[in-house]
């Protein structure tokens, strides 16, 4: 079955979506399509394989939500960002993990408050630094140096020792760098 899906994608054919998508989600963790699928969905043009690979994160298993989101951050998907940034606070530790990397790629402005917030609230280092480069990913979209540093500066009544310390250093050194720099 992956061999006729694999033609389909050489064609550039978009009946393979849904046939990856539903190999994606349902991958029963034994059969390990999932990476394979998702790679394959990747090669497919155009938004909507995107778009099927995010409506897929709500039901998909973890595994499989992990290769939907390492798929959404090959392909820089900004237009899935929504999808992507609920992602970062499932219960999964591996689905929080990928999704804030993602989030570097797809974040947009607004994204930025809410990716500080899971910063804060994180009790893992780790997830903590992934949420806060998102967030810097996501305040680079801005247009304006306010904008860049508004959510940041807000965070700070909030954040408290280490914590407080990475939202300082992000925050000033959003301030201070060009957009998409």
């Amino acid at each position: 079955r992956l061999a006729a899906l694999k033609a389909l994608v050489a064609l550039g054919r978009d009946e393979a979506i849904g046939a990856l998508v539903d190999r994606i989600a349902h991958d029963d963790d034994a059969a390990g399509v999932a990476k394979p699928a998702a790679e394959m969905l990747a090669l497919i043009p155009g938004d909507k394989p995107l778009s099927a690979a995010a409506a897929a994160l709500t039901e998909a298993p973890a595994k499989s939500r992990v290769a939907l989101l390492e798929l959404l951050t090959m392909r820089a998907a900004r237009g899935e960002g929504e999808a992507v940034l609920k992602q970062a606070s499932d219960a999964d530790p591996a689905v929080r993990a990928a999704a804030l990397k993602a989030m570097e790629k797809v974040a947009r402005p607004q994204d930025a408050q809410p990716l500080i917030e899971l910063a804060i609230a994180a009790k893992d280092a780790g997830e903590a630094t992934g949420a806060i480069k998102a967030a810097a990913a996501a305040s680079l979209q801005s247009d304006d140096a306010q904008g860049r540093t508004a959510p940041w500066l807000a965070a700070l009544k909030t954040a408290q020792g280490v914590k407080r310390a990475a939202i300082e250093r992000a925050a000033f050194g959003q301030q201070f760098r060009p957009r998409h720099a």
